[in-house]
């Protein structure tokens, strides 16, 4: 197993130039058309595995594309004025296939081309809509549907090299199994009608605001003291995402299996671990949930462990835990294990 990133790789190619066209057909940034250098990127068939309002799950395609947000700046570490500030939307059919620059928030339309000999910095945002104070840093506030990735700043110039964006994971996926232990079980808890986390790190709110440097990539979190992050709920068929936060359920929503089935995903802020491959969390995080027998706020703490083996990572971040919560007559217990999402190590906390 190993830790989910995804490469695009920026590259430059020389803008076509019309049958019939003059020289002084000149671009903003200055010299006639024939010099044109195009702003575009290529993405590698690379098999992903999350993406935004729904983890994404497979290959990059032509059926399943990737849109990320460029962000290109003549000033190193600083976007605060953009050269351009595009969506690249990738997809494949197995071999590389190139992106251009195009639509705009911040003023910026069509076509991106290099600014004459000077260099440019490159920064990656995803997902591609939503990210808010951009300058030295941009800002993204966790809703739990959404998984958040930065690239680290590049730099190239006309004619240079290609430059590489690789974006990594910033928040840690947690996705929820349910069971009872028995019929009276089912009986006892009726079905869930809500589910948030509610602590992280022994007590800690939620950090909910990201905030990442665009030179680095790196991200800080921050919270406020009424901060909680919703669990969505899946399609119990497939498990396939969907838009339905828990908490907007009826009381008809999930039915709680006397085998486990997942039921709910959050992607929701990183914790601290310690570099020790069985290193552990006590009550890393803090799960509250309802059901139509328990109109209160249930909390359940969740310990998670690195386990043994190569597991040396300090950072949640680019995580996932399966946490399987099970029902018995008055105690929910929860174990933690690792998905395939990226290794994740093992974890278990009781409540009564």
């Amino acid at each position: 197993m190993r830790k989910s990133y995804v490469w695009i790789v920026a590259i430059i190619g020389m803008a076509t130039a019309l049958a019939g066209c003059s020289k002084d057909n000149d671009s903003d940034w200055g010299g006639g058309a024939e010099e044109n250098v195009e702003i575009r990127a290529k993405s590698k068939a690379l098999s992903l595995e999350v993406s935004t309002k729904a983890p994404f799950e497979g290959t990059i395609s032509s059926s399943n594309t990737l849109t990320a947000r460029v962000l290109t700046s003549t000033s190193t570490g600083d976007y605060s004025s953009l050269h351009s500030n595009g969506k690249m939307t990738f997809g494949t059919n197995g071999t590389d296939s190139v992106a251009y620059t195009t639509g705009t928030d911040s003023g910026f339309s069509g076509s991106a081309f290099y600014p004459g000999d000077q260099t440019l910095y490159f920064a990656g945002l995803y997902p591609a809509d939503t990210w808010s104070n951009i300058g030295t840093t941009a800002t993204y506030t966790v809703d739990g549907k959404s998984d958040i990735m930065s690239a680290a700043q590049q730099s190239d110039k006309k004619g240079g090299n290609a430059p590489t964006l690789a974006f990594n994971h910033l928040l840690t996926k947690l996705e929820i199994s349910v069971k009872a232990d028995d019929a009276a079980a089912v009986d006892a808890w009726g079905k869930i009608t809500d589910m948030t986390l509610v602590k992280i790190s022994n007590g800690n709110n939620p950090n909910k605001l990201a905030t990442v440097t665009l030179s680095t990539g790196a991200a800080t979190f921050s919270s406020s003291t009424t901060d909680s992050i919703p669990f969505y709920i899946y399609d119990s068929t497939t498990p396939a995402y969907t838009d339905n936060a828990v908490a907007a359920l009826t009381e008809t929503a999930i039915t709680i299996p006397t085998t486990a089935g997942k039921v709910a995903y959050s992607m929701v802020t990183p914790v601290a671990i310690a570099a020790d491959t069985d290193a552990s969390v006590t009550n890393a995080y803090t799960i509250a949930l309802k059901t139509t027998k328990n109109t209160n706020w249930t909390n359940v703490p969740v310990t998670i462990t690195k386990g043994t083996g190569s597991l040396t990572f300090t950072n949640t971040a680019g995580y996932s835990f399966n946490i399987t919560l099970t029902f018995k007559g008055s105690v929910i217990t929860a174990k933690a294990t690792v998905t395939e999402w990226v290794d994740g190590g093992t974890g278990a906390g009781d409540v009564i």
